[in-house]
């Protein structure tokens, strides 16, 4: 619940944030070299093919060249004719993205500054996009710039964009960061910036704020708060730790519209030896249909039936939730195998004439690797079961 003191806390804290952002937070414009490749610290270039998955029995082979992959169970990307280079701690510099691999230019280029390699600490983003034809009649330029404390404390990021039709960049979002005196982050906001029609202006418009606290003495938040731009509670988050400052469970309520609880889920990890998760469970309650907007014809009343409506049901209740997973990996300390139970969707489940209720186990991926012991070949399985894809990587290393 959002006691008063939290929202008079919220408040305070808010206006701080505003004062010291505007104190802290200074860009000055650069030249294109920002956005060019320094090869002094590259380790290791990765060049990307993705390919159609072919089987035939027990053979998988390379079918035809496709765009590209998402790995459903990691979130990585994958494009064809994409060249991926690496620093001293393997984190990615500087990517390129060819449509083709006759392309004059690459459409895409990312390039990462990091401050501290080693604790994931980013200095800066460059984003270069150029017109899809060969002509580049146009080029966008994004930047997102990570100002820190002496002590490398994130304390505010901004993101600038332009395009090569414009001298200057425009200021398009900034988040600020406020510590405590333990040097905890206590909290943190987000405005983007719209243009204001009427005072021909950009216009700081507050996207959302999260505060932290409960912190034990290794440093670690137990508890998280999220707030959206009318300053009203969305998301609670709970968090147990090991010793080993490994989690043992979180507890995450997510609220909407009118106060409605929209879920209530407790997860609780279990580990193997080398710190990777092998079993995760999730048990709870949370809304039983999927995500139901304001509509703006109807009154506050009329949103407020209709959501509950929607997300509870006729009766106002919502849905229990028993979800198990779990992983295996290979000796890379890879996930190549998972399981996955959902007791209310095997109880609902109703398959089509013909066919199976899906695979609860299967294999998600499988890679070959070089004498280093980078893959270079990694192939997707879909559902558990189907290869689909096949990634492949030419390394070279310096």
């Amino acid at each position: 619940m959002i006691t008063q003191f939290i929202a008079e806390y919220s408040i305070s804290l808010l206006l701080i944030w505003v004062l010291f952002g505007l104190a802290s937070c200074s860009y000055s414009q650069n030249d294109e070299k920002e956005y060019e490749l320094d090869m002094s610290n590259v380790k290791k270039k990765t060049t990307v093919m993705v390919y159609q998955a072919v089987v035939n029995g027990d053979n998988i082979s390379r079918g035809k060249v496709i765009l590209g992959a998402l790995d459903l169970y990691s979130d990585n990307e994958y494009y064809s004719n994409s060249t991926v280079y690496f620093d001293e701690n393997n984190h990615e510099i500087y990517v390129s993205y060819c449509s083709n691999e006759n392309r004059i230019k690459p459409y895409k280029t990312v390039k990462t500054n990091w401050i501290d390699s080693k604790q994931n600490k980013k200095q800066a983003m460059y984003v270069k996009e150029y017109d899809e034809d060969n002509n580049f009649k146009c080029t966008y330029y994004g930047k997102t710039l990570y100002e820190r404390d002496n002590a490398g404390k994130l304390i505010c990021t901004l993101i600038y964009y332009k395009s090569d039709n414009n001298k200057k960049y425009n200021l398009d979002t900034l988040s600020f960061s406020q510590y405590d005196s333990y040097g905890n982050r206590s909290g943190a906001v987000e405005y983007e910036l719209k243009y204001d029609e009427n005072e021909k202006k950009n216009k700081r418009i507050l996207k959302s704020k999260t505060l932290y606290s409960q912190y034990d003495n290794k440093g670690q938040f137990h508890k998280k708060l999220i707030y959206n731009s009318d300053n009203q509670l969305v998301e609670e988050l709970t968090f147990e730790f090991y010793p080993n400052g490994k989690l043992v469970k979180t507890q995450n309520d997510k609220y909407y519209k009118y106060n409605q609880l929209v879920s209530d889920i407790t997860t609780n990890y279990t580990y193997n030896d080398n710190g990777r998760i092998i079993e995760k469970i999730d048990t709870g309650i949370e809304q039983a249909d999927s995500f139901v907007p304001v509509r703006n014809d109807l009154s506050d009343e009329e949103n407020e039936k209709n959501i509950k409506e929607s997300y509870y049901g006729k009766n106002l209740k919502l849905k229990s939730v028993n979800r198990k997973w779990s992983f295996s990996y290979d000796n890379q300390n890879r996930e190549v195998y998972r399981c996955f139970y959902d007791e209310e969707f095997n109880k609902n489940y109703k398959p089509l004439s013909g066919m199976d209720i899906p695979p609860s186990c299967g294999r998600d991926a499988s890679y070959k690797d070089n004498e280093k012991g980078d893959w270079i070949e990694m192939v997707m399985y879909d559902n558990l079961d189907k290869p689909s894809k096949i990634v492949v990587r030419k390394i070279e290393y310096y």
